[in-house]
């Protein structure tokens, strides 16, 4: 491996350590997320789908 692709997996690799460090934040903030999906789908649907 030469120094070029050393760097671009260190860079990737960080980048991986960052989502990881930032999915527990995410997964706080899913609920809120599937609750206003839910409320669009819902007042784009009829009640009877549901």
């Amino acid at each position: 491996m030469n120094e070029q692709q050393q760097k671009i997996f260190q860079t990737l690799f960080e980048i991986i350590k960052l989502v990881q460090s930032q999915k527990s934040k995410l997964l706080i903030f899913d609920g809120f997320g599937e609750v206003k999906s839910m409320e669009k789908k819902s007042k784009s649907q009829p009640l009877k789908s549901q």
